[in-house]
């Protein structure tokens, strides 16, 4: 009987490589198209990429998760609601764990469907099942797609071990920690989790802001600050929380896990592993409780007058906006990577700063446009005034897969990448393809086009201004990326085809009108004519630098909305 080793995501390999040498002869099965040039770096025996060839697209998962994810909260809020009301009559848990469960549907409805698409293959197997021994949270791996695949093998009657392997430490039971009361007067909370690429530029606006800041430390992602008063994180603890004035949580949290444990029966079968999530689960909605009734007797009546948060939930916003809309407080949330995503929340006093590149409106948890406001960042604008013909085209790669689940269907991905280089070389225009750091494609890419690998690897030894200074046109390929703006504030045509149509989520990642997003075969005959005519090429340039700049002129910086 043939041994099948099966990798469903990176944290898989090194629980792979020590299990492989006791499987004698063995085949290894993968999934993510981004392992490809990982797993050949190892020693696994007769690694085979399996597609699912008529998967749901990327929109269609998105839109099911979150349908599934509205419902089960609905579900929640409507079982808690009498208890919750005695807390505070409008106290919702709407959009609290949003983030943390679309991952979850996400994933199951992915490795659901694959798992049933690759049965013919596991027939007179033994499968070896690495299981990640975690609940899911967020987009880290979890024991959920073993489990799905478990619960397929044992309904095949196909042999099967498991393996367990990279427990986490359970850190579901963490909140803010605002024991006592606030010394002072502030004048704005933050709470900037991922915040990453821009921290030194929102430091600074801070400080020019003149506004005496008090930070909540996020659980996750969090960015260096240098606030006036930084409050940290404590674990949940039923008797301090009562010395505080807080009331007792116990009830809720007891509801909590069992309406949870009926609610994810249909998602995680095994009643222990369901109970797990379920127990993971409950404890966050405990934790996130505690820390909004905290930050009512910390604060008391000396509350901050606005609130400045990121638009990427890391375990605090449902706390942290349920207290700014009892209060009435404005919030202005600050994207963590150039653009925002919409919201899961209803509170109306938000306002969304997005950088000029923003695509569709910023919705609310239901569906209305939020306010939005265009910010500035410390860019500095070049354009070189001179015309110039297309003789080297740069390709700009995004991410293709999260945590195994793709964003794009692979065949449809490559075969546009081969358009592009078959389009090179019969217009006798130079290739320069750059694939996103830590997804580098080097293998698939070179397996299904004539793009060398040395080439490939030299787009990506050089800065990301290095390659777009050294392209007379670029096509963000796929999916948006913040990448862009590297190309527009030097004034470095931009176009965005698509293999595949995007998500409602991708949508919202760069302005059509500012990067015109096409099909690629629309986008290769507007090639064609830049090729053609070099003025029609300068012309668009300009055009589109031109927009850019009226659009970052116009912009407010966070000093003075703070």
């Amino acid at each position: 009987m043939e041994q099948v080793l099966i990798i469903t995501s990176s944290y898989d390999l090194p629980a792979a490589q020590e299990l492989a040498p006791t499987l004698g002869d063995y085949r290894t099965y993968f999934f993510d198209p981004t392992l490809v040039d990982e797993i050949a770096k190892t020693s696994l025996k007769r690694p085979e990429l399996l597609l699912w060839d008529d998967a749901p697209t990327y929109p269609e998962l998105e839109h099911q998760a979150y349908v599934r994810v509205r419902e089960l909260e609905r579900q929640v809020d409507d079982a808690l609601r009498p208890l919750l009301a005695t807390y505070h009559p409008t106290l919702s848990l709407r959009g609290w764990q949003s983030l943390n469960l679309y991952y979850l549907m996400l994933g199951w409805q992915w490795y659901s469907g694959l798992w049933s698409s690759i049965a013919g293959r596991l027939r007179d197997c033994h499968v070896h099942v690495l299981v990640c021994d975690n609940p899911a949270n967020f987009y880290w791996p979890s024991f959920v797609p073993a489990l799905l695949l478990i619960e397929r093998l044992r309904t095949w009657g196909v042999p099967f071990s498991a393996v367990a392997y990279g427990e986490r430490a359970d850190e579901s039971d963490v909140m803010m920690d605002l024991f006592g009361s606030v010394p002072e007067q502030y004048d704005v909370l933050t709470h900037l989790p991922t915040c990453f690429y821009d921290a030194p530029h929102f430091r600074a606006e801070l400080a020019a802001a003149g506004s005496r800041i008090v930070n909540i430390e996020p659980k996750y992602w969090g960015m260096p600050m240098t606030p006036d008063l930084q409050v940290k994180m404590a674990r949940l603890d039923h008797a301090r929380l009562a010395q505080a004035g807080v009331p007792s949580l116990q009830e809720p949290g007891q509801q909590l896990l069992t309406l949870l444990h009926g609610l994810l029966e249909p998602y995680i079968a095994s009643s222990d592993y369901r109970a797990r999530q379920a127990v993971h689960l409950a404890k966050l909605y405990q934790s996130q409780l505690a820390s909004l009734f905290l930050l009512e007797t910390y604060f008391g009546g000396m509350r901050p007058g606005r609130m400045l948060i990121s638009d990427h939930d890391a375990g605090f916003h449902g706390p942290l906006l349920t207290y700014a809309s009892r209060h009435r407080m404005p919030v202005y949330v600050l994207p963590h990577a150039k653009v925002s995503i919409s919201s899961e929340f209803t509170f109306r006093n938000m306002t969304a700063l997005t950088h000029v590149m923003q695509g569709r409106t910023v919705l609310d948890g239901n569906g209305r446009a939020l306010r939005h406001m265009t910010l500035a960042y410390p860019e500095q604008l070049s354009l070189n005034t001179a015309s110039a013909p297309l003789r080297r085209l740069g390709v700009l790669l995004s991410g293709l897969s999260l945590n195994g689940v793709p964003s794009t269907a692979l065949r449809p991905y490559l075969d546009g990448l081969k358009e592009i280089e078959q389009w090179c070389r019969r217009h006798g225009v130079e290739l320069a393809v750059r694939c996103r750091p830590g997804q580098s494609l080097f293998e698939l890419i070179t397996g299904s086009t004539a793009i060398a690998r040395a080439d490939l690897e030299a787009a990506l030894r050089g800065s990301l201004g290095e390659f777009a200074q050294g392209v007379d046109v670029c096509l963000m390929y796929d999916a948006p990326t913040s990448a862009a703006i590297e190309f527009l504030r030097n004034g470095v045509p931009l176009l965005n085809p698509l293999p595949e149509a995007l998500s409602t989520a991708e949508h919202l990642w760069s302005d059509a009108e500012l990067i015109p997003r096409e099909s690629l075969a629309d986008t290769l005959r507007r090639l064609d004519a830049y090729v053609a005519d070099t003025d029609l090429l300068d012309s668009f340039r300009r055009h589109q630098f031109a927009r850019y700049a009226a659009g970052t002129a116009q912009a407010r910086s966070l000093r003075s909305l703070l």
